[in-house]
């Protein structure tokens, strides 16, 4: 019964250009929601709560062959590097970081543009409560979503998040893949490095 809630943005205007929410099978967030939409927005960096059915989604999203997914970053190292662990996860640090992060960016000089009324909706009655717990009356799916789509904004440019270029069927480059295993794009990387 619980909500599932996409939303999508243009990382060069800080547009939300998209967004999605209902009730899905987890699994079918993955492969029949997400990894569409991705393809649809040029390979677009997935960041997936980690946290309950957020492992089913990653699941699905791995098994129908989708790149880019987000990874989990080590903080242990100076520069911060990827690690294994799939998916974005929420809990007391970085659930306030995110929603502090996301309310600058939604101010006047901040970097969003939101049109969703439905979220706009949720924003309203999302509050910090006495006890200091962060919660949306009567849901908060689409505040949670935005949040952690203004999140992948950091590393949507990362090098590991680049979505791997393939030349297009029948071209001279697709024909030098299908020759001799590599792309010509690696042969003259691999010359210049020389």
């Amino acid at each position: 019964s619980d909500r599932a809630s996409v939303h999508v943005i243009n990382a060069r205007h800080g547009h939300v250009v998209a967004t999605w929410c209902g009730v899905i099978d987890p699994d079918l967030l993955g492969s029949d929601v997400l990894a569409r939409l991705g393809k649809f927005y040029g390979q677009a960096l997935i960041g997936v709560e980690s946290n309950n059915h957020g492992l089913s989604v990653l699941t699905a999203l791995r098994r129908v062959g989708y790149f880019p997914i987000y990874y989990q970053r080590s903080p242990k190292y100076k520069n911060s590097v990827p690690t294994d662990v799939m998916g974005y996860r929420t809990d007391q640090v970085t659930k306030p970081l995110m929603i502090d992060e996301l309310g600058k960016e939604l101010r006047p000089e901040g970097k969003l543009t939101l049109w969703c009324k439905e979220t706009l909706a949720e924003l309203r009655t999302y509050v910090r409560t006495d006890k200091g717990k962060m919660q949306g009356s009567p849901f908060d799916d689409r505040v949670i979503s935005l949040a952690i789509a203004n999140q992948m904004l950091k590393f949507v440019w990362f090098s590991e998040f680049q979505p791997k270029k393939e030349p297009p069927a029948g071209s001279w480059g697709w024909w030098h893949k299908q020759a001799y295993g590599e792309s010509l794009t690696d042969v003259l990387n691999s010359n210049h490095n020389r």
